[in-house]
């Protein structure tokens, strides 16, 4: 439940901000996802792709596939939970055979 009022909180409330400034490009973006990403992961939700050995969440498939259900809805929500392709396969596959 926490996942999805931090949904209701702070990322759909933030989509129109990252429309306009890009998280990847733009400073202001840069440090709006900054901020997102450390209260994901000080919720604990961080990288649900991974094991909890490599700093993920370790949820499994089927929950990873029902929390993509919601992370899904917003734009902003797969890198503010570091679970964005293609670089979720990629730490994957580092993690594995890296």
């Amino acid at each position: 439940m926490k996942g999805q009022t931090f949904m209701e909180s702070d990322i759909y409330p933030n989509e129109d901000f990252f429309h306009h400034h890009s998280p990847r490009r733009s400073t202001e973006g840069v440090a709006g996802m900054k901020e997102l990403q450390a209260k994901t992961k000080a919720m604990g939700m961080w990288a649900p792709h991974l094991p909890s050995e490599a700093g993920g969440m370790g949820i499994g498939f089927m929950p990873y596939v029902y929390m993509n259900e919601i992370l899904g809805r917003s734009p902003v929500a797969p890198l503010a939970f570091g679970s964005q392709a293609p670089d979720s396969g990629n730490a994957e596959i580092l993690w594995q055979f890296g």
